[in-house]
């Protein structure tokens, strides 16, 4: 929840430091202040234990991932992994990076010089990824792969789980899979013995997709990009609860889903929403952006907003 032959030209990019507070600052104790930018190519980005991941599609369908490490006025790319091939997602549990590419399931070990594979398993074409303890759940078109990671040197295919149209999201946590196919159809699937996962549950989501779908707080978001909203569903012992709440959003597509802060953007706006009364929602704040960020993370207080050509670091900040 969601990877690479180019080679990367710098290994130190320049950066640029300038202050901005959002106009509302006062207006409920959030305010956030956008603080340093850098010169940084790319197209997806995770945070994991102090190093961001980078995920960067070129145009010849190749792809690159790196790691790199934010220091005072510089980051410096400690290590490329280079593919001659379309990354379409990754995972990060450091020091491991796991695709899903046109080359099916790899794992990539990063160090702090070096990118090197460490296994892979010959499956079709994935799109999709994701991550819940020893297990790693893989969508290649309309199957569902479930593999076992325990020893990253060797992992293993425990099912496969077929469904009737294209897998478009995918999320999970430690007793189910949710499983998105064509546009407005949820698979709900036990996976507490992963190699016999049960379909307990489909549903039908109230609008035309295609969902983003997230997984925290014990509870189910799915992002609609096209009609603008959020759906939360609570996660219970026996299942999904049916009945949900929504928060509507203005032109936005894209969503991210924190701990105690999540955010959505549009063309101009980073909306920052407050997670503390899940399964509610609520806008907190408001910052206006000088470029269109393609993802972001939050880590504590800290957000960072990759752009086709930057990255830019805002800060949470509360009180006067």
């Amino acid at each position: 929840m969601n990877k690479i032959v180019i080679c990367i030209m710098l290994s130190i990019a320049s950066c640029i430091k300038f202050d901005f507070v959002s106009e509302d600052e006062d207006a409920n104790g959030i305010y956030l202040e956008l603080t340093a930018s850098y010169q940084l190519e790319g197209n997806e980005i995770i945070y994991e234990d102090g190093i961001l991941f980078v995920l960067d599609h070129d145009y010849y369908n190749a792809s690159n991932i790196f790691n790199c490490y934010i220091s005072g006025d510089s980051i410096a790319i400690l290590a490329t992994y280079g593919a001659n091939y379309t990354i379409h997602d990754f995972f990060v549990d450091d020091p491991y990076v796991y695709l899903a590419s046109e080359q099916g399931f790899e794992i990539i070990k990063f160090t702090s010089t070096e990118a090197v594979v460490y296994s892979s398993l010959n499956i079709p074409p994935a799109s999709i990824i994701a991550l819940s303890d020893d297990r790693t759940y893989v969508a290649c078109n309309s199957a569902l792969y479930i593999i076992n990671i325990t020893n990253p040197r060797a992992p293993e295919i425990e099912a496969i789980m077929d469904f009737p149209f294209t897998i478009n999201s995918l999320a999970v946590d430690t007793v189910y899979a949710f499983v998105q196919t064509d546009y407005y159809t949820l698979n709900v699937v036990n996976v507490q013995n992963p190699s016999d996962p049960v379909l307990t549950a489909t549903l039908v989501f109230p609008a035309f997709g295609p969902y983003n779908l997230h997984v925290k707080h014990g509870c189910l978001y799915a992002f609609n990009k096209y009609d603008d909203f959020i759906l939360i569903y609570t996660i219970e012992s026996d299942g999904l609860n049916r009945n949900y709440s929504s928060l509507s959003l203005p032109n936005v597509y894209y969503a991210y889903i924190g701990e105690e802060y999540g955010f959505v953007l549009n063309s101009n706006e980073l909306l920052l929403v407050d997670m503390q009364y899940t399964p509610v929602l609520a806008i907190c704040e408001t910052m206006y952006l000088l470029e269109t960020p393609l993802s972001g993370v939050i880590n504590e207080d800290t957000i960072y907003l990759l752009t086709s050509s930057k990255l830019f670091i805002a800060h949470i900040k509360t009180g006067l």
